[in-house]
């Protein structure tokens, strides 16, 4: 695809391969003020432009809940508007729906019914679609999709791998849909089987690949030795070098230009692990920053380089603990909860309870809660200087439900993205149960 076939809409701007570096030109639409308004402008752009036989891909990724998804902090699209705004796209072209959410198997039946489509989403109508720093449906999925395989055949190898990742997934569990009957059984596969997105190609053999990366690395205080590791395609005979680079922030990089950015020039040499199937090595130096970016990125034997993905490690020079009075609470118990944060740094605090159900919301100073699932700050810009603790809640129970509860307290770097986990500093939790 060329960028004007592309329609980008995100607060965020986008990363655009092979530099791997923001670029402002590329978004279309920044979902502003008017979600749904830039959402409707869109599509009418994309209707114009397309003519019988061609292909309609959309996709979603964001937060949401049964049949609604989360377009800004204040604003949803509901499964009912969503078909009407797609209603817009001919009915005489390919049209592959990719909906990437928690709850996405709920959008099935409201986009049933119309000829030439595919509906994928990344879960089912009662679950959660869970992401970690290194695997997650969109990951897995349109790495299936690089390597030439039909949309049936992605969402299978994708499908598969979720199941079998229990320990991650949990319950979530794909669905696709294209008899056109907002169900997923067995008898959906054979038009997807025969869809390529952007058309069937004869691929030679891709580039490699970074798959997979450490989690973000916390340093405790006076570590300065971390084992950086990554795994990569193809296997270890088609792989002639791995390399990581290092950036702190002393370094003065202004922009990230892939091959020809000025890093202060920190290159290691990763060596192979057989018994890990991953490429690693030692680096005993992390004592002279706080923050580290790690550009990695892999060569085959023909001298072709991946795209560059980056790791992260941090020092953990501040602490939080939840702190709760009880562990069990009925009707009428007092529920004081507190937390304790520690360290020399400036942070954004985030406090909130994660109900039985697996949602959460968080609480703003000085007792406001939020919105299901959204990251409110308690307080921000906070200057952490030795201890000091903060009272959260001190409330008589009232009948809630029974079940499983956490209270939690999060640190992140300062006026950072909450939603980004490797701006996060500290997490803690502390688990109570109520009963009736």
């Amino acid at each position: 695809f060329s960028d004007g076939d592309v329609i980008f809409m995100s607060p965020h701007l986008p990363i655009v391969p092979a530099n791997n570096y923001p670029d402002a030109a590329r978004q279309d639409f920044q979902m502003g003020e008017d979600p749904k308004k830039e959402l409707q402008q869109a599509i009418e752009i994309a209707s114009q432009d397309l003519q019988a036989g061609e292909q309609f891909v959309f996709y979603l990724h964001g937060h949401a809940r049964p049949d609604a998804v989360r377009l800004s902090k204040t604003e949803e699209l509901s499964a009912q508007e969503l078909k009407n705004l797609l209603a817009q796209i001919p009915t005489n072209v390919e049209q592959i729906i990719i909906l990437d959410t928690c709850y996405s198997g709920s959008f099935l039946d409201e986009l049933a019914g119309v000829a030439n489509r595919i509906v994928i989403t990344s879960a089912d109508a009662q679950a959660h679609a869970w992401s970690t720093e290194t695997m997650s449906f969109a990951d897995i999925f349109i790495r299936q999709l690089k390597y030439g395989n039909s949309v049936d055949e992605a969402f299978e190898l994708t499908e598969s791998t979720i199941i079998n990742e229990s320990k991650i997934f949990g319950a979530q569990r794909p669905q696709l849909d294209d008899t056109q009957d907002g169900l997923y059984d067995n008898n959906d596969g054979s038009l997807a089987r025969q869809t390529f997105i952007g058309g069937k190609k004869v691929h030679s053999a891709l580039p490699p690949e970074i798959i997979e990366i450490h989690p973000t690395i916390k340093l405790a205080e006076g570590e300065t030795t971390a084992t950086l590791w990554v795994k990569a395609i193809p296997d270890f005979n088609g792989m002639k070098k791995v390399r990581a680079i290092l950036v702190n922030e002393h370094d003065k990089v202004t922009a990230y230009q892939g091959e020809n950015t000025d890093f202060t020039r920190r290159e290691l040499t990763l060596n192979l692990n057989h018994n890990l199937q991953r490429y690693e090595i030692d680096y005993d130096q992390l004592h002279t920053a706080t923050q580290w970016q790690i550009f990695y990125q892999a060569q085959n034997m023909e001298g072709e380089w991946s795209e560059m993905s980056s790791g992260y490690a941090v020092s953990e020079k501040v602490d939080i603990e939840a702190q709760l009075n009880k562990t069990t609470y009925q009707v009428g118990d007092k529920l004081q909860f507190d937390v304790a944060v520690s360290g020399e740094e400036t942070v954004d605090l985030y406090v909130g309870v994660i109900f039985p159900e697996g949602f959460y919301q968080t609480i703003a100073y000085p007792l406001t809660f939020s919105e299901s699932n959204v990251l409110q700050p308690y307080k921000t810009g906070i200057q952490l200087t030795g201890g000091q603790s903060y009272g959260i809640l001190s409330l008589e129970l009232p009948a809630i439900p029974t079940g499983d509860y956490q209270v939690c307290g999060l640190l992140t770097m300062a006026q950072s993205d909450p939603y980004d986990v490797t701006n996060w500093l500290k997490l803690d939790c502390r688990e109570f149960h109520f009963t009736r």
